[in-house]
């Protein structure tokens, strides 16, 4: 049988099989490649529910061993009640559905992980293989194909030559002259793009003690740039004491110069910074996927506060701020879109449509009364358009702008520059394997692409 997944992306995330910044969410269960590890369910709240949940999961899978596939599907059905929607869940309940001899139901319930626009392979899973002759069975695999294909269009707005194993994830833009600055996690350093394309070192590496670069982002009118920096086990030449310690640096634009650094005052404690969103009025926002907190510098502060207690997200990525700058989204990659009340910290998450899945968000920026989500937590790999409702509060329609392009490589984070998205298209965190990159012959250069997302 096929296993899916739970693994996480940098060090608060999940990601592919192979290895990329797994943070353990705490399902018992092997990677097989299939969806990058969906670790939450869209109605889950509490951590409580979540291990209830994952107690199902061990039930079942232990079930599945000892030969008991009724006890397999009912600890599913257990855990699906607990994580509604989790596709990885609605799968395994096919397979169980199969097993115990309900091999119609098995084909509706793959037709709702069909319908959510995700590719799972059961045409590779032997469990299925009961189902071969099916007619109906065989229309969900091609709609599951169907959804694997490439879609959408997108082109190549530079590369950064000769720096296979630079592996980017952090974009920033400087509006005044054009520039991109491009961060890499193996190499530890900072690349400006001209407007113009030439390639020059902004930070070298382990300047300052930076270490793996992350989420950033540019303050024109301050002429600095925002870097969220953090230890991981994909940092190269990282001492062991500083595996899971993050910071957060200010450098000037104009001299290179570390103006400021942010460190959390406790050591002990390991989180990874994985992005950050300036506000309108210079505070800025902070998020730690390993932590599982929302973390705040004040404007002309000189530390870092937490701001959402650690318990409300499981693994909060990418955060933009609403449009009236009253609130703050955040992609958890574990649990879906939440809004962020500025004056009162509350959290809620987004109302989307139940035929979607808004779990696997890495990147998210916000495009006036939109937010373009990357999301890399799912098979296949996606740029989605959610559409938000007049109060900014509910997502009405989610629409997918780009799907596996060919020139994608796990895409990671991005943003608006006029009407255009530009995201880093191959940051290759999936080649990792224990920290450690192939060859920079079996690798790609540093891609940065964009699409017109309306």
């Amino acid at each position: 049988m096929t296993r899916l997944v739970t693994a996480d992306r940098k060090d608060g995330k999940a990601r592919t099989p192979v290895g990329r910044r797994v943070r353990f969410t705490g399902w018992p269960i092997a990677i097989v490649a299939v969806t990058a590890a969906l670790t939450s369910a869209a109605e889950a709240q509490s951590r409580e529910d979540m291990a209830r949940a994952g107690e199902h999961v061990q039930e079942a899978f232990q079930a599945r061993e000892d030969g008991d596939p009724d006890t397999f599907l009912e600890q599913l059905r257990a855990a699906e009640k607990l994580r509604p929607g989790h596709p990885e869940l609605i799968y395994y309940i096919a397979v169980g559905q199969t097993l115990t001899g309900d091999t119609g139901g098995a084909v509706e319930t793959l037709e709702r992980v069909a319908n959510m626009g995700l590719g799972l392979r059961a045409d590779a899973d032997p469990d299925f293989d009961v189902l071969a002759e099916d007619a109906a069975f065989q229309a969900v695999l091609e709609k599951l194909r169907d959804n694997r294909r490439a879609s959408g269009t997108s082109r190549t707005a530079f590369t950064i030559a000769g720096a296979p194993t630079f592996v980017p994830e952090g974009l920033a833009h400087d509006p005044r002259d054009g520039s991109f600055y491009v961060g890499s996690v193996h190499e530890r350093r900072i690349v400006r793009v001209s407007a113009d394309g030439v390639v020059s070192e902004f930070a070298p590496a382990a300047f300052a003690g930076l270490m793996s670069v992350m989420g950033m982002q540019v303050d024109p009118d301050e002429g600095v740039l925002w870097v969220c920096t953090a230890g991981v086990a994909e940092t190269g030449g990282l001492r062991d004491d500083n595996l899971g310690r993050s910071a957060v640096f200010k450098f000037d634009l104009e001299s290179g110069q570390l103006l400021l650094h942010y460190h959390f005052s406790n050591s002990e404690q390991r989180r990874v910074v994985g992005d950050l969103a300036l506000a309108s009025d210079g505070d800025v926002y902070v998020s730690d996927a390993r932590g599982s907190g929302l973390h705040r510098i004040r404007s002309g502060g000189d530390f870092l506060e937490t701001f959402v207690q650690p318990g409300v997200f499981q693994s909060p990525q990418g955060l933009a701020l609403s449009s009236d700058q009253r609130g703050l989204y955040v992609a958890d990659y574990s649990k879906g879109v939440f809004y962020v009340h500025r004056a009162t910290r509350e959290a809620v998450r987004l109302k989307h449509p139940d035929n979607q899945t808004l779990l696997g968000i890495d990147g998210l920026v916000r495009d006036g009364d939109a937010l373009i989500a990357v999301q890399n937590g799912t098979m296949p790999h996606r740029i989605l358009r959610l559409e938000l409702s007049e109060d900014g509060r509910e997502i009405t329609r989610v629409r997918v702008l780009a799907a596996n392009l060919p020139e994608w490589d796990e895409p990671t984070l991005g943003l608006m520059v006029g009407d255009r998205f530009y995201y880093v298209a191959n940051s290759q965190w999936n080649r990792f394997v224990d920290g450690e990159l192939p060859p920079p012959e079996e690798l790609a250069d540093p891609r940065i692409m964009w699409l017109n997302p309306r």
